[in-house]
């Protein structure tokens, strides 16, 4: 019994850590779309030039990009917004998910780490702030 529910502890801590993988590369996917999440995005722009000359000459800080906007209906832009607004929620759900994922696994890290501990271990909980630490006895090696 006490092999499977080590066993059980280990695989539970495996699955934690793929699904806070998984969580991590779809926020960052989504931090790059959208703007203002404090990701900076990465921006390229290709210019193309006829000759080996231009490319010389050429200075990226006094290119000016042309601006080519149109107007959009408003039924486009009222949609686009709830787009927006739907991928920020959902940002900001898998955000929360994953700070729950990394609790949990950690939780479960400390458990197996008091398990597998030799000797006594003593539990302290800070009034203040209420976090528990735990210390162990020490032992002298032989």
């Amino acid at each position: 019994k006490q092999w499977y529910q080590r066993r059980v502890a280990i695989t539970a801590g495996n699955y934690l850590q793929v699904k806070l993988q998984a969580e991590k590369q779809k926020i960052t996917k989504l931090q790059s779309i959208l703007h203002d999440t404090g990701h900076e995005k990465i921006n390229t722009h290709t210019v193309f030039v006829d000759s080996d000359s231009e490319v010389d000459e050429f200075n990226p800080d006094n290119f000016e990009m042309p601006l080519k906007r149109t107007k959009q209906p408003p039924e486009v832009h009222k949609a686009l917004c709830k787009i927006k607004k739907q991928q920020y929620s959902l940002l900001r759900l898998r955000v929360e998910r994953a700070e729950s994922l990394q609790q949990a696994a950690s939780k479960l890290k400390l458990q197996r780490t008091i398990a597998a501990s030799k000797g006594s271990v003593k539990k302290t909980v800070d009034e203040e702030t209420g976090v528990v630490t735990y210390k162990w006895r020490k032992q002298r090696a032989k």
